[in-house]
C-alpha cells in the first residue's frame, strides 16, 4: 500500500473518535486516488449488501435484468420456481455476457457460441462439446451469489461468508413500515452516467444544506435545506429530516398533496410533514414522504464514473400516467442540478490548494459516512 493511502486511512479514523463539532469533509484523496478507490471495490462493494433494484423489475418467472456491481457482470432473474437469484453474467465457455438488458427468456442463451443455462444457472447444452474430456454438464453453472429482498428492494452480496441483510436493517424496516413501500411499484425511473467519484452524489444526497444555492427553484422552496436536521449515527445507515412546506405544496403541487394526505394516516403525526432521507451504505439512499417514496441507487463505474439510478415509487393502487409524468419531469428539472454539482467538485477537488474543510451540523450524515467507510477500511 503506497504511504498517502495508509495516511488517507489512518486520518479517516480519526473520525471515530472526532466530535461532530471538529468534523471535516473527505479529503480530496478519497476522491482522486485510484488504490484508494481499489480498497472500496474490494470491501465496500465486494463484500457489503448493495440495492441492484425493485422485486418488480424481475415480477414473473424467465424476468431478468442485467446489471455491473463492482466489475463483476449480473444477471438477476426469477426462476420456473419462482425464486430470484443473482448468478454471474459470464459464460463458462469463454467469458462472453450470457445476457443483455432486460427482458423475459425461457433459458439463458450466450449469444457468442450458444451455451445455454437454465434460470438457475445449470448448464443445458454447449455445442460441438461432444469430444471434450473435461467438460463436467451435470456440474458446470453460472456461479450464484447472495440475494435477500427486504421492502420490494433487491439486495445482492458478492461476498459468499456475508451476514444476514434482514438483522442490519430491522430496526430500519420498522421505522418505515408506515409507509407501506413493499405495497409500493415503481412509478418513473431515472439512470444516467454522471462524471464524478461516486462518494460526491453520495454526499449529496445525504445533506439539504445545498437546496437554498443549489436548488433554489426546485426544492428549497417545499423542502428549505436550512431547517433540515440529521439524527443519530446509526452504523450501517442515517437519517435526515428535512420539512415540507405543505402549503406551497398543495398550491403548485397539488397531485403530490392529494397523494400525500390519502396516505398519512398510518404515519407518526410529526413525520407527516417531513421528507425522511434514509441514508443506508455504502450506496443508497431513500427519501420516504407520506404516499410517495423516491430512491436512489449508486454505483461507481471507475474512479470518476458513476451510474445513478433513481426510482419514483406510488402505492400500487395510485398508479397512473399523469404521476408518472410529473415524477420524469420533476427527475428532467432536479437531477441535472445535482449532476453539474459533482462533475464541478471532480474538477476543483483536484486542485493543489484543494483541502477538506469543516463541516456543518446540517452535514452530520457525511460525518457519519466517514465513520462507515472508517470501521470497513481502517483494518486494512
Amino acid at each position: 500500500m503506497q504511504p498517502a493511502t495508509r495516511l488517507l486511512i489512518d486520518t479517516l479514523a480519526q473520525s471515530l473518535s472526532t466530535p461532530l463539532e471538529e468534523a471535516r469533509g473527505l479529503p480530496p484523496q478519497a476522491y482522486l486516488s485510484e488504490e484508494f478507490y481499489q480498497l472500496e471495490l474490494e470491501h465496500l462493494f465486494r463484500r457489503d449488501w448493495i440495492c441492484v433494484g425493485r422485486e418488480e423489475e424481475a415480477k414473473n418467472p424467465g424476468d431478468y435484468f442485467t446489471i455491473e456491481l463492482a466489475g463483476e457482470p449480473l444477471i438477476i432473474v426469477r426462476g420456473a420456481d419462482n425464486r430470484l437469484r443473482a448468478l454471474s453474467n459470464v459464460c463458462r465457455h469463454r467469458y462472453m455476457q450470457v445476457m443483455m438488458g432486460q427482458g423475459n427468456a425461457a433459458r439463458l442463451s450466450c449469444p457468442y457460441h450458444g451455451w445455454t443455462y437454465r434460470l438457475d444457472g445449470r448448464l443445458m447444452g454447449a455445442t460441438n462439446m461432444a469430444e471434450s474430456r473435461i467438460l463436467d454438464k451435470d456440474n458446470c453453472r453460472l456461479p450464484e451469489f447472495k440475494l435477500e429482498t427486504w421492502l420490494g428492494f433487491i439486495f445482492v452480496n458478492l461476498d459468499p461468508g456475508a451476514e444476514a441483510l434482514g438483522p442490519r436493517l430491522q430496526e430500519l424496516g420498522e421505522r418505515l413500515a408506515p409507509y407501506h413501500i413493499d405495497r409500493m411499484r415503481i412509478s418513473s425511473m431515472y439512470d444516467e452516467i454522471w462524471e464524478g467519484n461516486w462518494k460526491l452524489t453520495m454526499e449529496n444526497n445525504a445533506e439539504a444544506h445545498h437546496h437554498r444555492t443549489l436548488h433554489p427553484e426546485t426544492l428549497q422552496p417545499w423542502m428549505p435545506g436550512d431547517d433540515s436536521h440529521c439524527g443519530e449515527d446509526e452504523r450501517d445507515w442515517s437519517l435526515l429530516r428535512t420539512p415540507l412546506m405543505m402549503d406551497l405544496v398543495r398550491a403548485q403541487a397539488p397531485i403530490y398533496a392529494d397523494l400525500m394526505e390519502r396516505w398519512s394516516a398510518d404515519i407518526e403525526p410529526g413525520d407527516r410533514e417531513e421528507t425522511l432521507t434514509y441514508v443506508i451504505y455504502p450506496s443508497g439512499t431513500i427519501d420516504a414522504s407520506p404516499g410517495i417514496v423516491f430512491w436512489k441507487r449508486i454505483l461507481p463505474l471507475g474512479i470518476d464514473r458513476t451510474r445513478v439510478m433513481m426510482g419514483a415509487l406510488v402505492p400500487e393502487d395510485e398508479m397512473n400516467d399523469e404521476l408518472s409524468r410529473y415524477n420524469r419531469e420533476f427527475f428532467e428539472v432536479l437531477n441535472p442540478e445535482d449532476y453539474q454539482a459533482t462533475w464541478r467538485l471532480q474538477k476543483t477537488i483536484r486542485s493543489r490548494f484543494a483541502e477538506a474543510g469543516p463541516l456543518s451540523v446540517k452535514e452530520a450524515c457525511l460525518f457519519y459516512f466517514q465513520r462507515y467507510l472508517a470501521r470497513r477500511l481502517s483494518d486494512i
